[in-house]
Order: structure tokens, then sequence, then C-alpha cells
């Protein structure tokens, strides 16, 4: 019996107006009175959760930042990891060097910090997250250490080669994944959103197969292969669709909606 739901945003519950449907806020909240608790699980800050959380009038616990920010009902930080000092030297000053190839942003508990304003802070305030601010010379940035994780944007192909680039650099100490199809993230080794996932499930007393979790990017597969119901959107990218238990309509089609349905948590 699944006793609790994990939504992602961007791409999930939230359609490409970046907004949650009539249709699919009634239906969780008609999940909601049988029981069912619901949770946010995002790779964003918990900012960009304020005001879904307002619309399905809840306070609940949250995953937030891939994983590296857990917030407990009252938001209150539960559990934070960030990335060694000397690696986010090192990393922000390779990308610095890089500039005319990438743009990246830092995000610490505080918020989002860059060098300079860049076309990426318009891609991340469309997400509903805070605006980055721009700090201007290297060690303005690192008066914001410790970070949590750098995201970086440019052209696939380039990611692509950076990211072996950094493997070979900083080995196992850091995980990558993409968020999007040209956002590369570098997150401090062995955290993702299911971790971040599993460790409520542990304070709530939860079972992994109590759990239904709802996503469409690749930093969602660990997250949907915890979970007794993994559910990927029709949009999904092919690997999370892989390690789902189930592909259901995209997020402009009420896809959470159909999930709900086909599974029996919502009744005709």
């Amino acid at each position: 019996m699944i006793q609790l739901i994990a939504l992602d945003l961007d791409g999930t519950l939230l359609n490409s107006n970046h907004q949650i449907s009539p249709k699919t806020l009634k239906a969780l909240k008609e999940v909601m009175k049988s029981g069912i608790q619901i949770m946010i699980a995002t790779g964003k800050t918990p900012i960009s959760a304020v005001e879904v959380k307002k619309q399905l009038e809840i306070e609940t616990w949250g995953v937030f930042t891939q994983g590296l920010t857990i917030l407990d009902p009252t938001d209150t930080v539960a559990d934070e990891t960030v990335l060694p000092d000397n690696l986010s030297r090192e990393a922000t000053m390779l990308l610095e060097k890089r500039h005319n190839q990438f743009e990246f942003v830092i995000y610490n508990r505080n918020g989002i910090y860059t060098l300079s304003p860049s076309s990426f802070d318009a891609f991340l305030t469309a997400h509903h997250e805070p605006h980055p601010v721009a700090m201007g010379q290297s060690d303005r940035l690192f008066s914001q250490l410790p970070f949590q994780k750098i995201l970086i944007q440019g052209e696939r192909s380039n990611l692509d080669r950076l990211e072996l680039e950094l493997t070979g650099t900083f080995g196992n100490s850091v995980d990558f994944v993409f968020s999007h199809h040209d956002v590369l993230e570098i997150l401090p080794a062995g955290t993702s959103k299911g971790g971040g996932v599993a460790w409520v499930l542990n304070k709530l007393g939860i079972k992994s197969e109590e759990l239904m979790a709802f996503g469409d990017g690749d930093n969602d597969i660990e997250m949907l292969a915890l979970a007794g119901i993994g559910v990927a959107m029709g949009n999904a990218t092919t690997g999370t669709k892989e390690a789902s238990n189930y592909v259901t309509l995209t997020n402009d089609e009420d896809g959470i909606v159909d999930a709900l349905y086909h599974f029996g948590l919502l009744k005709s």
C-alpha cells in the first residue's frame, strides 16, 4: 500500500508553462484525503517549491538541490551535504578559464551565485529559482563556500567532454548528472534525489515499497528505482523510462493523474 508520493517538479508536476494544471492539482488533493502523504523531490532550491506547497496546501518533508538539502515540514534543515572546498575552488577556476564555452552557477544553502550575469540567469528564473547573484571575482565567489553543487550550461558535446575531463581530475570525489539536456551538475559523491528520499523514508519509518515516485530526468533515476512504484513521464529521458515501472502520459497531458488511476490510487 502506498504511503508516500515523491514528486519531481520541472517536467513532472509542472507543465511546460511551469504550472500545476487544475486537473492534476485536484487529483493530488483527492489522494491526500485518503491519507497518502506527498513530498517534493527536486534538483532545485527550496524556494522553487514555495508556491507549489501553497497550491497543494501541504507542510511536508522536501528533498532539494539533488538531495543535498532536506527540509522537515517546518522548513528547517534536517540534513545537508556540501562539496569539498578545494574541489570547489579548482572546478570554479577551470570553468572561469572556459567562459567562452560554458556558463556556470554555484549553489549553497543561502542562494545561487555566479561570476557575471549571463543567459543562464533567465533559464534559472524561468524555473522559479532565485536570481543568481553576480559576484564579479573568484575570491568573492569563494566567500560563499561551502558550495553544495555547481551547475554548468553549454552545448551537450562540450559538456560530455568536460564530464570526462573532470572525472579524470576528481575521480570518485564527485558525481555528475544531467538535470537537463544542456545542464551538467557537479555533486558531492554518493548524493542523489534517491538518496535524499531514502533518508526521509528512514526518518518516517516508511518502506521503499510503500513509495510512489514520479520523474522525467536522469537525476530521477535513483528515486524511481528506489520506489515500489516508479513512474516516468511520457516526456522522460530514455534512461528514466527504463528505470521505471510505468511510463505515463507527458507533463502537459496530466500524466500524474493517468498513473494515479492506473495504480488505483484514484477511483473513476
